[in-house]
């Protein structure tokens, strides 16, 4: 899969900047670690770009991919709520990311007009809401919205992934193991890395079962 150079340098920088502050919290809560290392911050980020190569070259290649799809849909949205809503209700759709309570962005994602004729964005907005209902911890909601979202193009990777994942957490393998086979049917999936990718959380479920724990510090819908 072809990914814009500058794809590589945001998930390189964010990367680093995550490892950099985890690093600096460390030295806080950990007085000797401060004592002893005040700068494991820089140590962090040192460590992170040993990681970062399976990621772009190595064997976490199909995960990065994934994300790059991610990304694009994510962008479809935000543009969407741009041109539809204009800047103020965009840039308070982007601040309540921050906040653990997300009332002002599920407001605003209920405005869609979900009855449209553009799939992509009935697709992200459902998986937005369904991001949304996640931070609330209303599993009921969020398990709904993802059904709404494969209901809309049943072999979509990011919906099949997202409630995969959603499965897992819930202890439920087997419907796991369901929609991470039916993303392996999406016609859109032309690297062969995110098809090893998908086969390999497909092995690992049944082998080891469902996995509880979220895919990345911080990032609750990145594969692990």
């Amino acid at each position: 899969m072809e990914i814009p150079f500058s794809y590589y340098i945001s998930f390189w920088v964010k990367g680093s900047l995550l490892a950099l502050a985890t690093g600096f919290l460390l030295t806080i809560f950990i007085p000797p670690l401060f004592v002893t290392f005040p700068y494991f911050g820089f140590i962090g980020v040192f460590i992170y770009q040993v990681f970062i190569y399976r990621y772009f070259r190595g064997a976490r290649r199909g995960d990065f991919e994934y994300k790059y799809k991610e990304s694009i849909i994510d962008k479809t949205l935000n543009s969407y709520i741009f041109k539809s809503f204009g800047f103020i209700k965009y840039f308070k759709f982007k601040m309540d990311d921050f906040s653990q309570i997300r009332s002002a962005q599920l407001e605003i994602l209920k405005e869609i007009p979900i009855g449209s004729n553009e799939k992509r964005i009935k697709i992200a907005a459902y998986l937005k809401i369904a991001e949304v209902y996640s931070t609330d911890d209303d599993i009921i909601q969020e398990e709904l919205a993802l059904k709404r979202a494969i209901e809309i193009e049943k072999h979509n990777i990011i919906s099949n992934i997202r409630i995969a994942v959603f499965y897992e957490r819930s202890g439920k393998g087997d419907e796991a193991i369901k929609h991470y086979q039916a993303a392996l049917s999406d016609t859109e999936i032309y690297s062969e890395q995110i098809q090893i990718y998908l086969r390999e959380q497909i092995k690992r479920v049944k082998t080891s079962g469902p996995s509880k724990r979220p895919p990345m510090p911080g990032l609750r819908y990145i594969s692990w």
